[in-house]
């Protein structure tokens, strides 16, 4: 694969949390409500359908697309079905992990020299799958596959939320038809030393040192639609008017692990709504601009 326009943006300085208050007026539970921005661009692989680079924070990922192309020409596994079917592959590179002893077991993400996944990358790539999967119109491609194919280059927490991110800009720049972007992300809570020891800090888009201290984590990823309005009459005179389109968000992967309450789990669904909403309006905004920039370029072209 050739890189043709990869980049190295500065990344967006984390929140620390590391040193919380102590002023006794503080209540049980705390939040960082803020995403890190992101830095993506598409269309940085030549090879490939689709592709796209994505930093959250220092976490730094790519992902490539290939097809639909017939499913006769694929693997042996995808020919004999009448609809398109969708595979997903992820891999860490051995130096994106972290050290080893670290807490939350990154050094078990070490088969992709061998080019063959290991349990944790594989089990990562069946919820990439789930997340992105219901945006795509499979429906428009008989007995095709569609191969999306992510790659970590750097993890510094919230891989799978990026990863996510990284692969619905890929399948867009691919011109698979979607029904629209999935944005997704990650929050933990950490223990904190206000209340007696009992309060606890959510931490939205947390970094791997954030993850080695919660005691719980969950990532969300939500699919944004916009559905038009009904046409109706607003007058004697027959004029047709048509009202603003709804924004309908579906939830498309939800991963938990470790110790939620109840009122605690209510909290980082609302926590990580908020956070889809930000990332997708982002990923949205990263089109946008890359469309007007390619259509500069083309504008600028002699006849």
């Amino acid at each position: 694969m050739v890189l043709s326009n990869c980049f190295r943006p500065i990344c967006a300085a984390r929140a620390s949390i590391d040193s919380p208050s102590t002023d006794s007026t503080t209540s049980a539970s705390q939040s960082r409500e803020e995403c890190c921005h992101l830095h993506a661009d598409v269309g940085v692989l030549s090879q490939p359908d689709g592709s796209a680079y994505l930093e959250s924070g220092s976490t730094k990922v790519m992902c490539a697309v290939y097809g639909p192309y017939p499913a006769s020409t694929a693997h042996e596994a995808y020919r004999y079905s009448n609809d398109c079917q969708m595979a997903c592959d992820l891999f860490f590179l051995d130096e994106a992990t972290s050290a080893p002893g670290d807490s939350l077991g990154r050094g078990s993400f070490r088969a992709s020299s061998q080019n063959k996944a290991s349990e944790s990358e594989r089990d990562m790539a069946i919820m990439l799958q789930h997340a992105i999967q219901p945006a795509v119109l499979l429906e428009s491609f008989p007995k095709c596959v569609v191969k999306v194919h992510t790659l970590v280059l750097q993890a510094d927490g919230g891989e799978l939320a990026a990863a996510i991110c990284c692969a619905s800009l890929a399948l867009a720049d691919a011109g698979i038809p979607m029904i629209g972007l999935v944005a997704a992300c990650s929050m933990c809570t950490i223990p904190s030393g206000n209340c007696e020891g009992r309060g606890f800090i959510q931490v939205l888009d947390p970094s791997a040192s954030e993850e080695g201290k919660s005691q719980g984590s969950m990532v969300l990823a939500t699919l944004t639609r916009s559905i038009p309005a009904p046409i109706r009459n607003a007058d004697d005179k027959g004029d047709e008017t048509a009202s603003e389109p709804s924004i309908v968000n579906h939830v498309t992967q939800w991963q938990q692990s470790g110790t939620f309450s109840g009122a605690m789990v209510m909290d980082a669904l609302e926590l990580c709504h908020r956070g889809c909403r930000q990332l997708h309006a982002e990923l949205n905004n990263c089109l946008l601009m890359i469309a007007n920039r390619s259509n500069k370029s083309l504008g600028s072209v002699e006849p």
